[in-house]
């Protein structure tokens, strides 16, 4: 199966060894997206519903860059530092 790796000039390249998005057939799989500025990678938003917010910005903005949308997830995974956050992020 072909991959193509996906990179949106929106949105924030990971520090690590790896690719904010592959897609392999028909399937996009994106690597964690945080709050990051595209080009500063600075922390966007003082509260958890700022950076949900930004974090969904960067996420659309990915998907876009695949020719996808949030529409077309099928899946998505979260990972909250502090567990109190998790009221303000559903409320996002």
């Amino acid at each position: 199966m072909k991959r193509k790796v996906i990179v949106a000039d929106d949105a924030p390249i990971g520090a690590g060894a790896y690719s904010p998005a592959v897609r392999a057939g028909d399937f996009v799989f994106l690597s964690g997206v945080g709050a990051l500025h595209p080009k500063t990678h600075e922390i966007l938003g003082e509260t958890i519903e700022e950076q949900t917010r930004h974090t969904m910005v960067n996420i659309e903005a990915i998907l876009r860059a695949s020719g996808a949308t949030l529409d077309n997830v099928i899946k998505m995974d979260v990972y909250l530092h502090e567990p109190d956050d998790y009221e303000g992020f559903n409320a996002t």
